[in-house]
């Protein structure tokens, strides 16, 4: 066994250690250690962070974390340990001495200890969120600021911390009124994110510099200008206190995988499926599916069969294995079989649909009614639309709409179908939560959120309990829809997480909670309302949604920020949360 004790001169020992050791394969790719403090006592969560050699498409980080004994074990499987770092961090300490240098190859195990010492300045270590913990009053300004910024990116990125420090010299309002430019400049910048062949960018300024076409008006604006301009630290140097505001809900069998996606793509959500053992990324600015092999990190693209923009954005499965993708451009709704690698293309909802989602059950599976519908948000036009994929009979019906509001600030977003496949419940990121009967053709129940609250994607239970995150307040409202009455308002751990999303877990029967600011998910318990903190190993990590392997129970998402380019991680994530949890042997039917 291979040693490597990272204390007072690590260089000497890890030189011997790597002179001593045998050319040739790796055999048994497995690195395990301890952690421990400066006294000897051993560190219960730490994370530790096995890194590839280069961060090619495909190459795999595995992390593990510490139990309660300060041991942690990393299995690479069949992937070789040579030339990968190990690394690790835990909020308020840091490694005594150098970190070892990378692994060679060896005939079997490898072994590397950590000692860590109290560090008082964690300004490297904390999420985006803790910056905002300092000096940020909850307030109107601040929920606009949270629920517009960390929709696209988190708050503050590295690019904001930039320019915040580039307003250092201003007065308060000379630094709101940086922030106003700025945020004018995000608003014509949106339009130059499209995919490749988009016609968005060579649209005329004046389109692109309207508010009433863009989802942030001039309210908006002069809320988060304010909120930034009198709010937002301008020196990122210093930073002595984080609370993360939960307890861990890792174990020392906890195992999270990432898998580098291509650093020019924009992976924005990743899908997979009963009848297929890879993983499917919604590579949004390439039109294109890219497969993932998890065994072996291979990566593989299929294109969209479509001579326009496409812009592949949602990505969800059936009950019978195929994949569901909705796109940003040209109004396409699409399927695709996974086995067969065979695309249907459905443009029916007419120009401007702009689909968002399609509606999913308590299972995270597209929802069909009664009829053989399946229901989608049209962002674009503030409509909850209807299709039989078999007729391609389609139909659309207005959602409520605020006064004085355009049906993209509106902006009908998540959206999910109840047990009885009778009604599906949305959420508005710029109104409310509610309810349209799909055999009635009506709609029913609607609930009204202040603007800044931000509901986004929401999830449904088997008791038709809706869990609807929402984004600026960092809140999960839980609602009966059964006895049509609020159950509660349950507020984050972090008051500055930015709740993007919520995923029903129907095997542990628990909430899934995933956050664009604060690099964590969290487990939600639906009865007494408690939170479990699962740390992600980066910094940066933007997640728009969580979903499942139906074979494993593992969870998987995405790290997809927008336009942060080399300031953002870009893979897709598998999360064993090490509870043991298995399901059944998934039932995949035929439609």
């Amino acid at each position: 066994m291979r040693v490597l004790r990272v204390l007072a001169s690590p260089r000497v020992a890890a030189l011997a250690a790597l002179l001593a050791l045998p050319a040739g394969p790796a055999t048994a790719a497995v690195i395990s250690g301890e952690v421990r403090d400066a006294d000897g006592e051993p560190l219960a969560g730490a994370m530790v962070r096995v890194d590839p050699p280069q961060a090619t498409p495909g190459a795999l980080t595995v992390t593990v974390f510490t139990g309660a004994d300060g041991r942690y074990r990393a299995d690479l499987g069949e992937r070789s340990a040579a030339g990968r770092a190990v690394r690790v961090s835990l909020i308020g300490h840091a490694v005594r001495g150098e970190a070892p240098g990378p692994l060679a190859a060896s005939d079997g195990p490898h072994r590397v200890d950590f000692t860590l010492e109290p560090v008082d300045n964690i300004a490297g270590q904390v999420p985006a969120s803790a910056w905002l913990q300092q000096s940020f009053p909850d307030d109107t300004e601040t929920l606009h600021a949270l629920w517009i910024c960390s929709g696209c990116h988190q708050l503050p990125d590295a690019p904001m911390q930039n320019y915040a420090r580039l307003t250092r010299q201003f007065d308060t309002q000379g630094r709101i009124n940086a922030w106003s430019a700025m945020v004018k400049y995000m608003r014509v910048k949106t339009f130059d994110l499209g995919p490749e062949g988009s016609a968005w960018p060579g649209l005329p300024y004046e389109v692109k510099s309207d508010p009433a076409l863009s989802g942030y008006d001039l309210q908006d604006e002069a809320l988060i200008a304010s909120a930034l301009g009198r709010h937002l630290p301008t020196d990122y140097s210093r930073l002595e206190h984080y609370d993360p505001g939960a307890p861990l809900g890792v174990t020392p069998d906890t195992v999270i995988r990432e898998y580098q996606m291509p650093r020019e793509g924009f992976a924005r959500e990743v899908g997979l499926s009963a009848r297929s053992p890879y993983a499917w990324g919604a590579e949004q600015n390439f039109n294109r599916l890219v497969r993932l092999d998890p065994a072996t990190g291979e990566l593989k693209d299929f294109k969209v069969p479509f001579d326009k923009a496409s812009g592949p954005h949602t990505i969800l499965d059936d009950d019978a294995g195929n994949l569901w993708v909705t796109s940003i451009e040209n109004d396409l709704l699409m399927r695709f079989d996974p086995e067969t690698a065979e695309w249907t293309l459905y443009q029916d909802f007419g120009a401007g649909a702009l689909i968002h989602d399609v509606a999913y059950d308590s299972n995270y599976q597209v929802g069909f009614d009664r009829n053989g519908f399946l229901w989608a948000t049209l962002i674009g036009q503030n409509r909850v639309g209807g299709l039989n994929p078999e007729t391609r009979e389609t139909v659309a019906f207005d959602a409520p709409q605020p006064e004085g509001r355009t049906a993209i600030h509106t902006a009908l977003y998540g959206i999910v179908m109840d047990s009885a496949r009778e009604r599906v419940w949305y959420a508005q990121l710029g109104g409310g939560v509610g309810s349209f009967n799909v055999l009635t053709r009506e709609f029913e129940t609607h609930i009204e959120f202040d603007m800044g609250e931000g509901p986004r994607r929401l999830a449904i239970d088997e008791r038709d309990r809706i869990y609807v995150p929402l984004m600026g307040a960092s809140e999960v409202f839980v609602y009966d829809t059964r006895a049509g009455r609020e159950i509660a308002r349950v507020p984050l751990p972090e008051r500055w997480a930015a709740t993007y999303n919520v995923t029903w877990d129907p095997w542990r029967q628990c909430l899934w909670v995933g956050t664009t600011n604060a690099d964590a998910i969290y487990r939600m318990d639906p009865e007494t309302f408690e939170f479990t903190r699962f740390p992600l190993p980066r910094k940066g990590a933007f997640l728009r949604m969580i979903t499942f392997d139906r074979h494993t129970a593992n969870l998987w998402t995405a790290y997809s920020a927008t336009g942060d380019g080399d300031h953002a991680p870009d893979a897709l994530v598998e999360i064993d949360p090490g509870d043991g949890v298995r399901p059944p042997k998934p039932d995949v039917a035929v439609r």
